[in-house]
């Protein structure tokens, strides 16, 4: 009996906790997000020189696509080069790059990443540049994206994360993955900021230092989750990560159940991992008043991958429900976790527009339960990204996405 009430004890604080935090982020996003309402483009005295960076790992085909589409921004010509890392690409695909403005930079490797590939590059390339800024070979950069990272660098920031949207809504997965972006962007970048605390960076349309990051990078060495990595240390050395939402890359979504699955199953491993390995060295940056390093190392860490969290809470209140009725007892945890349920989902439609929610997210929601499956999948074969990169195939050319502006 007491095992029972102990096991029930840990359910609710530990659900109590990550509904909670998730809650406090959502609304301080809500509240904050007003400051960046103002569709004003920035004007700036002093352009920096940046270095884009874009590994393109057997990405042939939308890599010359992506490198077309940095004919469009609206930023001084001289003041930025774009450097494809080509890992495995194919040759009639690096004749068609050597024809764009893309400088490309050839690299093989017996495993491959995307930190040894930064890292190769930042090797070969010079060194008179002010911003270096990361990039998937799917990415789509709106036109006026550098020019918001270049006002941000002149304000002082040394690391800035833009917003991440979906390149494309074609299918219910790809909305899905789209609306899980937008959560993420608005508890764990928005929200942190609202808070004073650093944004999460996402791996792509990530901007820094040159020189920091060049030296950051070479402490890094991961297959998978680099940014992750990255994120704990600049926290370490005390350095703010701003997030600017009107700084806006396209990405492509995931439009089917197997991509999911591997693009999942990358996701959880370093996750996973990423809790085990620095949940200790959190607490001690806690005790030195580094509560930037523990926020993202264990206050975020903590919280599981929304649709898992969102499952077990129902699955819990229908657990507690089925028990309370067959055995006529008063039970009020069912009761808890439904209240939990609830403020959990109002949580999460925050994060939303509603011309999403409307014209996308509500009639998707019948394909939950199958993408759910595929969740949980990847939850038994998490390991397998431990010794192999798990790439995610891309195909989109084009942005489709109607609710943001890209000409």
């Amino acid at each position: 009996m007491f095992l029972g009430y102990l096991i029930i004890s840990v359910l609710l604080v530990y659900t109590g906790y990550c509904v909670g935090y998730i809650l406090l982020l959502s609304v301080a996003a809500k509240i904050y997000q007003r400051k960046f309402s103002s569709p004003v483009l920035p004007v700036s005295e002093v352009y920096h020189k940046i270095a884009i960076l874009v590994p393109a790992y057997k990405e042939d085909a939308v890599i010359f696509f992506s490198a077309l589409s940095y004919n469009k921004i609206r930023y001084p010509e001289d003041r930025f080069d774009v450097y494809i890392i080509a890992d495995q690409l194919q040759p009639e695909t690096l004749e068609k790059l050597r024809t764009t403005r893309a400088k490309v930079i050839p690299v093989n490797f017996e495993k491959s990443s995307k930190a040894k590939a930064i890292n190769t590059a930042f090797q070969q390339i010079t060194d008179d540049y002010d911003i270096a800024l990361i990039c998937d070979a799917d990415n789509v950069l709106h036109p006026d994206f550098l020019m918001y990272i270049n006002r941000s660098f002149a304000e002082g920031y040394l690391a800035i994360q833009g917003q991440r949207v979906a390149k494309n809504l074609d299918t219910p997965f790809a909305v899905l993955d789209a609306a899980s972006e937008m959560i993420n962007n608005h508890l764990f970048r928005m929200g942190n900021r609202a808070l004073g605390f650093s944004s999460a960076v996402i791996g792509s349309g990530m901007a820094f230092d040159f020189h920091l990051l060049k030296k950051i990078f070479l402490q890094i060495d991961t297959l998978g989750g680099f940014d992750k990595q990255l994120q704990l240390l600049l926290t370490q050395s005390r350095i703010k990560i701003f997030y600017e939402p009107r700084a806006i890359v396209f990405d492509e979504k995931v439009a089917h159940s197997s991509q999911f699955t591997r693009q999942r199953k990358r996701w959880l491993f370093s996750h996973v991992q990423f809790l085990q390995n620095h949940i200790g060295n959190g607490f001690l940056q806690l005790l030195k008043g580094n509560i930037d390093y523990f926020n993202l190392s264990v206050l975020q860490a903590l919280i599981p991958p929304r649709l898992l969290l969102g499952a077990c809470i129902f699955a819990f209140t229908i657990l507690f429900g089925v028990t309370t009725l067959f055995f006529s007892v008063l039970n009020p945890v069912w009761i808890v976790f439904l209240i939990l349920g609830f403020f959990y989902v109002f949580s999460l439609l925050l994060a939303m527009p509603s011309g999403f929610l409307f014209r996308y997210f509500f009639p998707s929601l019948s394909h939950v339960p199958y993408i759910f499956s595929s969740m949980f999948l990847a939850l038994f074969s998490a390991r397998e990204a431990k010794s192999n990169f798990l790439h995610t195939v891309h195909f989109q050319h084009q942005v489709n996405n109607p609710l943001y502006e890209y000409e």
